[in-house]
């Protein structure tokens, strides 16, 4: 949902593996002999799917689901997984599977608010980011995504508010500050979005100064 406002939340959500190459793809192979094990399926998925093995990643959490079909969050890191790869309909399944498991997973809905996101479906997308945020009221990167998911679909006073509560749930988080001075620069408000790029970039160097032009 990064098409109205410059920064949105990375949905890069996996770990970093503590080793690459060679030896981290030896771990997954190790940790995918026992598939059956939920938690060992998701690492050795999780392991696969930033060594750039996605479709290898794909199949080992597919194993797993064979034994244990209702796991939640083995279907949603599924799900997600064929979101990225463009299997979009499959994925629309296995987050239905997710959320039929477990109704009230907070990761599941924001995984499914990226989803939408990834395909331009503004209103699902803000309707997942919305329930994330009823289940967690601190989830900040909930809040940014709806902000955006709200701007795109025009409601800029909507997206601002939302903003700001992700503001005030971490106010070290540079995105958040970014979009919210864009926000209020296009209302007008240009000391106020000032202070917001300025503190984006004393959190981030790396953030776009763009925004000072």
């Amino acid at each position: 949902m990064d098409r109205a406002l410059p920064m949105a939340m990375s949905d890069a959500h996996l770990r970093a593996p503590q080793a690459g190459g060679e030896e981290s793809l030896a771990l997954a192979e190790n940790l995918a002999r026992g598939s059956s094990d939920p938690e060992q399926a998701r690492e050795a998925a999780r392991i696969f799917a930033l060594e750039g093995l996605r479709e290898r990643a794909i199949d080992v959490l597919r194993q797993g689901i064979l034994t244990h079909p209702r796991h939640s969050e083995m279907l949603a890191s599924l799900a997600d997984l064929l979101s990225r790869t463009g299997t979009f309909e499959e994925a629309d399944l296995y987050f239905g599977k997710a959320l039929e498991s477990e109704p009230k997973n907070v990761e599941t809905w924001y995984l499914q608010g990226l989803h939408h996101g990834r395909q331009g479906h503004v209103a699902p997308a803000q309707a997942a980011y919305e329930e994330v945020v009823r289940l967690k009221p601190d989830h900040v990167k909930a809040w940014v995504n709806l902000g955006l998911a709200l701007a795109d679909g025009g409601d800029r006073d909507g997206a601002r508010r939302a903003l700001e509560r992700a503001v005030r749930a971490d106010p070290g988080c540079a995105e958040a500050h970014s979009n919210l001075g864009v926000l209020l620069a296009e209302a007008g408000h240009k000391e106020e979005a000032l202070d917001e790029f300025r503190r984006a970039v004393d959190i981030n160097p790396d953030c776009s100064e763009s925004h000072f032009n």
